[in-house]
């Protein structure tokens, strides 16, 4: 069972879900091909290779990314560290991260481009080009 929102079911009309606009749905097969351009197949075919399809056709694959860049950072740092830090998000290339205390912010932004390479590494590749810490 999968709850996806419904415009126009109920609730408040400034875009906030309330618990009468999430409906159950159960997605079955037969409502794939509504979902994604993808053809039925009679070969088993890899369950990342479809969900890779769908996702690409949903056009979420931004969020995702974004999202994975937000928790990797957050599993690299430390148990202190993470009291410290009250907000990350990604625009684009960049990983902002608001800190609450001005001398743990002077001290990972003159560690910065160590704490970037350690990102990209976790990461696999250079998804991120600059951390700015506020």
């Amino acid at each position: 069972m999968v709850c996806l929102p419904m415009s126009g079911y109920g609730g408040a009309s400034n875009g906030q879900f309330t618990a009468n606009r999430w409906r159950p749905l159960t997605i079955l097969w037969r409502f794939l091909p509504k979902l994604s351009p993808m053809r039925r197949s009679r070969t088993a075919r890899p369950i990342g290779d479809i969900l890779g399809e769908l996702i690409r056709s949903m056009g979420i694959e931004g969020p995702l990314a974004r999202g994975h860049v937000v928790a990797t950072w957050e599993g690299i740092l430390s148990d202190q560290m993470k009291q410290q830090v009250e907000k990350c998000w990604v625009r684009s290339d960049k990983l902002y991260v608001r800190v609450s205390n001005a001398a743990w912010r002077q001290e990972l932004h003159l560690r910065r481009e160590e704490w970037r390479q350690r990102l990209n590494t976790e990461l696999g590749g250079e998804m991120i080009k600059e951390i700015v810490f506020r």
